[in-house]
């Protein structure tokens, strides 16, 4: 799934990197966008309510238009209204305003095959900057009417693509990228969502470890401290990072932006989630109550799973490892977040397994247990728990986090 994901995202790259070039080169096609037609019209007084985006498109019309945005908690699409298939409206909500990251949108045509793909990338400029933002399209609920000129298409085979409802399925499909200029616009946000459109995983820095990202990163706050985009970044990879990074991240940003929708979620995240609140859970063999963390003065690995998540499965090996390595010094608890449909299925894993550690359920507090220990809600997910009650999101995965681990239990 993460191979043909990334292969996609590739192509998309590819196909917006050969627009920009196409469109230094100034091709017969492009010639016929001017760029003082493409304009956007802004209304700084926006407070609240949702907005009507009105967006006109030269030169190519379209079937259906879908504006997708990509928020902290949830998915909100839209289909646009049109009368001609150039010129559409879209009903935008407060809530997509404040809490909105990522935009994009997705174009149909009635004589598309169904392994017909289509993709829209972006890219602006003034004078020599060429602002590229691939497949995201630059947005901010100031603007209220936007005009973007048509540049060209390119076509890729049997490129391998995933379902957006079951993300475990791939499927080849073609995929028909058109490119599109966008006004250059003397707006901060749009000019960061050109240079940084993966922010925070940005790809100009010297070496690949994590301690050089987060100076590039705090680099790039620093210079863009009001940013409402990069501050959705952080607040959408919040648990990615330490807490000490997270914090670090956090100042970097004006006064302003800290007390912002997008702040606020960091500040609480901060102050709430990184100090351990201990919960009872029913165990999976007897249903007696226990808490999740019964001896504070060893380390707890708290890891989140379940009977129906395949890359959970796939963890149970590197599991059983550090149980034998660690188990006098480290007390590890399964929490299963099945619900009452599946609890039988998790307690034939257990035995089918063999696991020699505790297994909590969640069971009826799934959500409570998700909003108060993980907030993402992707699994597998890992929690280490220090016998001082603060919590570190791990992922012993990964090399580094699980020498870590070793490092951190052996130190006590």
């Amino acid at each position: 799934m993460k191979i043909s994901f990334l292969l996609s995202l590739l192509v998309i790259f590819f196909v917006a990197c050969n627009a920009r070039k196409d469109y230094n080169s100034r091709n017969s096609q492009q010639e016929n966008v001017k760029q003082d037609s493409l304009t956007i019209k802004r209304d700084e007084g926006y407070t609240g309510g949702g907005i009507t985006f009105q967006l006109h498109i030269n030169n190519v019309r379209y079937d259906s238009l879908l504006l997708r945005c990509e928020m902290i908690d949830r998915v909100f699409k839209n289909i646009g209204k049109t009368t001609d298939g150039n010129n559409w409206k879209f009903l935008i909500p407060d809530s997509v305003c404040r809490f909105g990251i990522h935009f994009f949108l997705i174009p149909k045509l009635s004589g598309d095959k169904p392994e017909d793909i289509r993709r829209l990338v972006f890219v602006s400029r003034q004078n020599e900057k060429v602002l590229n933002y691939g497949d995201q399209f630059p947005f901010d609920c100031n603007v209220v009417e936007m005009h973007i000129g048509y540049l060209n298409t390119q076509v890729a085979e049997n490129v391998p693509m995933i379902h957006d409802d079951n993300r475990e399925e791939t499927f080849l499909a073609t995929l028909h990228t058109d490119c599109f200029e966008m006004p250059f616009e003397q707006n901060e946000d749009f000019e960061i969502r050109g240079l940084y459109p993966r922010f925070p995983y940005i790809s100009n820095y010297s070496d690949g470890t994590q301690e050089n990202r987060i100076i590039q990163c705090l680099k790039i706050i620093e210079t863009y401290s009001e940013s409402h985009y990069l501050m959705g970044c952080i607040a959408e990879h919040r648990t990615d990072f330490t807490k000490d990074d997270l914090q670090k991240m956090y100042n970097a940003f004006s006064i302003k932006n800290q007390q912002s929708d997008f702040g606020e979620i960091i500040d609480k995240y901060l102050n709430h989630f990184f100090v351990f609140s201990n919960m009872e859970l029913s165990r999976s063999d007897n249903n007696h109550l226990e808490f999740m963390v019964q001896d504070s003065t060893k380390m707890n690995l708290i890891i989140f799973s379940a009977s129906w998540c395949a890359p959970c499965h796939e963890m149970i090996p590197e599991l059983k490892d550090i149980y034998n390595d660690l188990k006098d010094r480290l007390d590890m608890t399964y929490i299963s977040m099945d619900d009452a449909k599946t609890t039988n299925n998790w307690r034939n894993l257990m035995k089918e397994k063999a696991i020699p550690w505790r297994s909590l359920m969640a069971k009826d507090n799934i959500k409570a247990v998700q909003t108060k220990y993980n907030p993402v809600g992707s699994i597998p997910f890992a929690l280490l728990v220090y016998p001082n009650k603060t919590v570190e999101i791990i992922d012993v995965r990964q090399k580094d986090q699980k020498e870590k681990l070793y490092s951190v239990c052996k130190g006590i």
